[in-house]
């Protein structure tokens, strides 16, 4: 099967019948365009949540990243479990997330307080660098453990690079 029929296939199934090649994981016959940018695009333009299945030299497209976050949801802050550590990591990128959900709501500034409690419930934010709180939050999440040993990681909020460290190894 070539790519463009691939795509194709994509194209002619309804989003229920992608829902479940993707969730029962029978895709053998397309697994091998999961790490190609324009199949997985067209498959989460009818089904986001494809995202989940990108391969691992996918994971850090910040187009792939930011087109999913935009159309999966009404909130991007109900999605950023989805976001792969490596673009936690890049500032730019989490500022420009941020940036563009307070942009969705009509806040010209960061003005957290106006939309926190309703789509970022249980995080932390400095009004001023809210993307920094946000990453402390999501870096002291038991989910988000440290790749050399399973640690928990955090970031220090005075450290503009986001960098995380491990509580454990120091990593």
């Amino acid at each position: 099967m070539t790519k463009e029929e691939a795509i194709q296939r994509i194209i002619d199934m309804d989003e229920e019948a992608l829902e479940d090649l993707f969730f029962n994981e029978e895709f053998e016959e397309l697994e091998e365009f999961l790490g190609d940018k324009d199949f997985m695009q067209k498959a989460m333009e009818k089904y986001p949540f494809a995202y989940n299945y990108i391969t691992s030299d996918l994971s850090s497209n910040e187009e792939l990243c930011l087109y999913f976050l935009r159309n999966c949801d009404d909130s991007l802050a109900s999605n950023f479990e989805y976001i792969p550590s490596v673009l936690w990591n890049n500032s730019e990128f989490m500022s420009k997330i941020v940036k563009e959900f307070l942009a969705s709501k009509g806040l010209s500034s960061y003005r957290f307080a106006d939309v926190k409690e309703e789509y970022f419930d249980g995080f932390d934010f400095d009004e001023e660098h809210p993307e920094y709180k946000l990453r402390e939050a999501w870096g002291n999440n038991s989910n988000w453990r440290c790749r050399k040993c399973g640690g928990d990681l955090y970031t220090d909020p005075n450290d503009k690079s986001l960098h995380a460290t491990c509580s454990d190894c120091d990593w």
